[in-house]
């Protein structure tokens, strides 16, 4: 049997070395820019003065050349709240005694266990993040 020829050897190498991940560009800074690559070198170009910027990291430098053009750099909307996620405040205040009770048990348990002091209910810090969790609860 011959040896493999050096470009079956080349091209099966090549086959087997991970793809590079590219990254998802989610700045609304990229839809002013075309992105390509000269020489293995990312550029940069702007789409309204044609500047160019070799290989940026990040988008520092690219937004702050879109403050020379302010009426081009605009947000993108965020996308809407899905329905499911959002709680009125009816929702909030239900609580039922058997819930409150257990969430009383498994706060003192926590205060007993971890040799907090009992004053530690009284801390404003956390009755701001207790009322954050459930405004009901008392």
């Amino acid at each position: 049997m011959p040896p493999p020829s050096p470009q079956s050897e080349t091209s099966a190498a090549s086959a087997e070395l991970p793809k590079k991940r590219t990254k998802t560009t989610t700045s609304p800074v990229w839809d002013h820019y075309i992105v390509s690559w000269e020489k293995g070198v990312k550029m940069v170009k702007c789409k309204c003065c044609q500047v160019t910027y070799k290989n940026p990291s990040g988008t520092s430098t690219l937004t702050a050349h879109m403050s020379k053009h302010p009426l081009q750099l605009k947000p993108k909307p965020k996308p809407p709240i899905p329905a499911w996620c959002q709680q009125t405040s009816a929702e909030v205040s239900k609580i039922s005694t058997q819930k409150q009770a257990e969430a009383t048990g498994l706060l003192k348990k926590w205060i007993a266990c971890s040799a907090k002091p009992f004053s530690t209910v009284e801390d404003p810090y956390f009755v701001a993040y207790s009322k954050s969790l459930n405004p009901a609860y008392k």
